[in-house]
């Protein structure tokens, strides 16, 4: 997991207690962040898709409000509830072996608590990090491995520590220390004048993703244009354009394969919108129909929560760091 440093936050007050993270331990402040990560995420892996984010500070009301709503949205899951009410079934024929018909769980989804980071990512793309010469390794027996997987080649560690200079070289504290870096949830809400029975929306549903947007302000944009324009001699190239782009609209869609091919990502400069990711629900394999709805009745009620607390529910940027991401973001 990505390696953070906790700054001090405002948040008084809470719709309702709920689980809260486990511990996790401290570790040195904002520039110093990134130079521990070559040993702890890097070395051990060969994915070369790296997040450069915003860690959420531990314990502030943004991190406290993002795990509510994974909280929510992993509990109402279908494929959770379908998975658990299977398992517990057995065949009215006692002497049968046949397994009952089950609906499969998602390939991947957003685990706040134990496996993912809470964060607000900065620039997200494909490194060219790999050593040139490598092959792909494999077990003594020449498959796949010991453990039954193939191994990509290991990452070049000149390439490596290179990269992660040139992150701690950008001087993100000055920029921090001189800027309105504050971290709040925006509302999505931009037609209707907002009432105690209709509040302000504070989420997004986009396909299988459920988001909390951010309110961008000159820090974020500055945080995501130095580290985006600083990596640009790490890409890999050509870079691939992300398979939702093509759904969106002209010309943002022209727009955001340029921003991919010229930089890397479609979400940097005018398309850079800062959101914490809280659900990845895609279509249930089995399922007759899209019983993805029942996302918008789990935000609602985490909105009306938040909508209490908005005015106070503020933290600040703490640190940046480097991370995997997965499917889910």
């Amino acid at each position: 997991h990505p390696l953070f440093h906790t700054m001090t936050t405002t948040c008084s007050s809470r719709p309702k207690p709920w689980p809260r993270r486990p511990h996790l331990p401290q570790f040195p402040p904002l520039l110093h962040c990134v130079l521990l990560l070559s040993a702890t995420i890097l070395s051990n892996t060969a994915a070369i898709n790296l997040d450069i984010h915003i860690p959420l500070p531990t314990g502030g009301c943004v991190m406290e409000e993002a795990l509510r709503a994974n909280l929510l949205l992993r509990d109402a899951s279908p494929a959770r509830s379908s998975s658990s009410s299977s398992s517990s079934s057995s065949p009215a024929d006692g002497n049968s072996t046949r397994p009952l018909p089950t609906i499969e769980q998602p390939s991947d989804g957003i685990d706040l608590f134990v496996q993912h980071t809470p964060h607000v990512t900065l620039f997200l793309s494909d490194f060219d990090l790999e050593n040139e010469n490598a092959t792909i390794s494999t077990g003594s027996d020449g498959n796949n491995g010991d453990d039954g997987n193939t191994h990509p080649p290991p990452l070049n560690q000149t390439k490596l520590q290179q990269f992660l200079g040139t992150i701690s070289s950008l001087n993100f504290t000055h920029i921090t220390s001189k800027m309105d870096c504050s971290l709040s949830y925006a509302t999505t809400t931009t037609t209707t004048t907002p009432t105690p029975s209709s509040p302000p929306k504070y989420y997004t549903l986009s396909g299988p993703y459920a988001m909390l947007p951010i309110q961008n302000s000159l820090c974020l944009q500055t945080l995501s244009s130095r580290v985006y324009r600083a990596l640009q001699p790490f890409l890999r190239r050509p870079v691939l354009v992300p398979s939702w782009v093509a759904s969106l609209p002209e010309p943002e869609r022209s727009r955001a394969i340029y921003r991919c091919r010229e930089y890397g990502s479609p979400n940097v400069g005018e398309g850079f919108v800062p959101h914490v990711s809280v659900g990845y629900d895609p279509p249930l394999e089995g399922a007759e129909e899209n019983i993805g709805d029942w996302r918008a009745e789990v935000m609602d009620e985490w909105n009306e929560g938040h909508a209490a607390i908005q005015g106070e529910c503020v933290d600040r940027v703490g640190a940046i760091a480097v991370g995997k991401t997965g499917e889910g973001g």
